[in-house]
């Protein structure tokens, strides 16, 4: 300011010289507030026009915060790629330790208590049931003989002279014609005949009877029996019976039977099948 206030009151000076008295008093007016120290207060200030050199120059000035900020973005992210691929790093795994630990214990189950008893080792026990039904099949893998003995009824005769009734035990043997024995079932009874004059009209009785043995061959038709028993006793020749129908029944051959191995095998199964 000192410097500027010798550079003006010199030009005052060399104005004075030059112009006219007058010009130059009305010049050392205008310049005196520089002289004074009143610059500031009477220097006319004004704006600089739109698309004046001075503007323009101000806006090529101007810096540019936003593609400085921009730039530094991309910066930091590309110096973190590199450094991320670039610097040395380790992977760690952490894995917790187990130990195996195995005891024996023995604990009671109850369903008669009513809360557990820890200090006597004892739960309650909880009893459920359920009922379900199954059903299935199952071949017989054993085999027997199957054999059937023919039956049929025989009419007995007692014509036993004095008449007199007689009786069987059970199991009394009849002999058929052909050669085929059948016994009685049951014990036996057989009425005595009447006697009119010199004629006897035998007593009679209706029975059933079963072949002695199985097979077909006892399925014989209508025969006279006698009962061998009686052989050499009166009673042989006044005792003695008849078929009317032929007997029927018998048969032989070889049917499936059930085993213990095919029951327990059928328990396993509906088991597995009813818990499925």
């Amino acid at each position: 300011m000192i410097l500027f206030a010798m550079f003006i009151k010199s030009m005052a000076k060399k104005i004075y010289d030059i112009k006219p008295p007058k010009i130059a008093k009305k010049t050392e007016d205008d310049i005196k507030p520089f002289i004074d120290g009143d610059k500031k207060n009477h220097i006319k200030k004004e704006p600089l026009k739109k698309g004046s050199k001075d503007n323009r120059r101000r806006k090529e000035k101007k810096f540019p915060l936003g593609k400085f900020l921009a730039g530094t973005g991309i910066l930091v992210v590309v110096i973190a790629v590199y450094l991320f691929f670039k610097l040395p790093r380790a992977d760690i795994q952490i894995w917790p330790k187990t130990d195996v630990l195995s005891f024996k214990e023995t604990i009671t189950a109850d369903k008669t208590i009513d809360s557990n008893d820890l200090t006597n080792k004892v739960i309650l026990a909880l009893y459920l049931e359920e009922e379900k039904d199954g059903s299935q099949d199952f071949p017989a893998t054993g085999s027997a003989s199957n054999e059937g003995k023919a039956t049929g009824t025989i009419k007995i005769y007692n014509k036993f002279d004095p008449p007199s009734s007689i009786t069987l035990k059970t199991g009394t043997h009849f002999l058929s014609d052909s050669g085929k024995y059948f016994v009685t079932l049951q014990k036996i009874v057989v009425p005595a005949g009447k006697k009119q004059g010199a004629k006897i009209t035998p007593g009679l009785i209706t029975v059933k009877v079963e072949a002695a043995e199985s097979g077909p061959g006892y399925n014989i038709k209508s025969a006279k029996f006698s009962v061998p028993k009686l052989s050499g006793t009166p009673y042989y020749y006044s005792i003695y019976a008849e078929s009317t129908e032929a007997m029927a029944g018998g048969y032989t051959g070889k049917v499936k039977k059930i085993t213990d191995d095919d029951i327990q095998g059928a328990k396993d199964v509906l088991t597995r099948k009813i818990l499925d």
